[in-house]
């Protein structure tokens, strides 16, 4: 698994700086299978053993600025590095695991009624 470890905010998205090897997407068809996780803490987006976690404060940016250009970091050696992915996460994708989100947020933060509670309401 590989992940991203820091992001730059950019006119249209995301710098991804992750530990991917320069050449991980070398051999990649035009097409590139994007998977999304949601979780409590975190919209995740896998492009193949690449994760790439989109935390809360990023959400409502990502939402309207979906380009993510992937950097590798694995190579120090080199001043200049060229990007080893770029791509735009579709639209209605990022809406989805938006409000999925925010779903799973608002239902954790709810007040929870014990079944004791509702039998004596009724």
């Amino acid at each position: 698994m590989y992940h991203a470890i820091k992001y730059l905010k950019v006119e249209n998205g995301i710098i991804a700086l992750a530990n991917v090897p320069r050449n991980y997407f070398d051999d990649s068809a035009e097409q590139i299978d994007i998977s999304f996780k949601v979780t409590e803490t975190c919209v995740l987006v896998s492009i193949r053993d690449l994760n790439i976690p989109i935390w809360d404060d990023m959400l409502e940016y990502m939402t309207k600025n979906r380009n993510i250009t992937v950097y590798s970091i694995n190579n120090l050696e080199n001043n200049i590095e060229s990007p080893v992915l770029g791509i735009e996460i579709p639209e209605h994708s990022m809406v989805e695991a938006k409000a999925i989100y925010n779903y799973i947020k608002q239902e954790k933060a709810a007040p929870k009624v014990s079944e004791q509670e509702t039998t004596k309401q009724t």
